[in-house]
């Protein structure tokens, strides 16, 4: 096993995952030796000085840093881990550079695996890497309820808070503003990933996470308005277990870059099966997820992924309302065409594709 963690590579230094993981590995006493950082770049460069960081990569293009790529960075910076904190299809290029250098990847960035699940998990499985999630659901399920469980697991479950606006009648959605929206009840988070998690886009992605990182379509999603209860299991016996915690990333983070050496401040509990939690498994957009499991031509993933980010983007700019959101990714799961998609250049070329036919189609 190579080692991990002592040296780190932070993709998305600036963001919220990014800048605690900065503190996080400060406070294990890891090196940071390469960061990118993209739209924030005074802060990005704050950061490399504070932390003595010698290469870094800017891929907004208007101050590049000393490193030309991601690629570029990873090969210079020489880390045992890669850690990607990129918010969005951007990040695809950060975890194609880790993988490809035969770096191991700690990966808060969800759309990786949405769009690219299939290649990126024969690639580490077949160069020996590591693929660990940055997110509390999958976190607790690796490592409070899997580890010791692995024979007689029969199903697995994430929570899902339901976000601000679960259940709110179309009077109140269609009048949510960005900035109202960019907030969550329970967790502090960027403002995509805030929007996603009200429109439960981002629990569709989790669910995607789960098929890909536990190899197993045995999936539910249950409702904990609290945020306090991560993830579950239900063993053959019938038994259910589920591991609760504060809705903080710190465990997540210190887990996936300490060698899971770093404890995860949660607790082991265990319920009968009539208190399960209700499940929301039938809840749009919940169950796109299900849909991008089963589909055979990898391109249903891309789609859902591009069609929200140009969503959200409409809906910053007050052209798209907040409750369209959801029926704009819609539109376009209908409209535009799946495809065979078998190689990354293809993944790239069609993300591009979606995103304009999507605007054309809802148009």
């Amino acid at each position: 096993m190579r080692r991990r963690g002592t040296k780190l590579c932070i993709l998305g230094i600036t963001g919220s995952v990014g800048t605690q993981t900065v503190a996080i590995a400060k406070k294990l006493g890891y090196k940071i030796v390469g960061c990118s950082f993209h739209s924030n770049v005074t802060l990005g460069k704050q950061i490399a000085k504070d932390n003595d960081i010698k290469y870094c990569y800017c891929s907004n293009q208007i101050s590049n840093g000393n490193c030309q790529s991601f690629d570029d960075l990873i090969k210079k910076a020489k880390p045992d881990l890669v850690v990607n904190c990129i918010i969005g299809f951007a990040g695809l290029k950060g975890t194609l550079a880790a993988l490809h250098n035969n770096v191991d990847l700690a990966l808060s960035n969800k759309e990786s695996v949405v769009t690219a699940g299939w290649y990126i998990f024969a690639y580490a499985k077949k160069h020996h890497l590591r693929v660990l999630p940055i997110d509390s659901e999958h976190t607790n399920l690796y490592y409070q309820l899997l580890q010791a469980r692995k024979k007689d697991v029969n199903h697995l479950y994430i929570t899902c808070s339901g976000g601000k606006y679960l259940n709110k009648p179309k009077s109140v959605t269609s009048k949510v503003t960005y900035e109202q929206a960019i907030s969550h009840k329970n967790w502090k988070m960027g403002p995509k990933i805030t929007i996603d998690s009200n429109t439960l886009v981002n629990k569709c992605f989790e669910v995607v996470e789960a098929y890909w990182y536990f190899n197993t379509k045995r999936i539910s999603v249950l409702h904990d308005p609290t945020s306090i209860i991560h993830s579950a299991i239900m063993l053959d016996n019938g038994q259910f277990l589920y591991s609760n915690s504060k809705p903080v990333m710190t465990g997540p983070i210190g887990w996936a870059i300490s060698n899971f050496s770093y404890k995860l401040p949660s607790n082991l509990q265990a319920e009968p099966t009539t208190n399960v939690l209700t499940k929301m498994d039938s809840i749009k957009p919940i169950s796109w997820a299900y849909e991008i499991m089963n589909d055979k031509t990898n391109s249903l993933g891309i789609i859902v992924n591009a069609a929200d980010e140009v969503a959200i983007k409409l809906f910053k700019a007050k052209m798209l309302k907040f409750n369209q959101i959801t029926d704009y990714i819609e539109n376009a799961m209908k409209k535009i065409r799946r495809r065979p998609i078998k190689t990354i250049e293809q993944i790239f070329e069609f993300d591009k594709e979606v995103r304009l036919s999507s605007i054309k189609y809802w148009k």
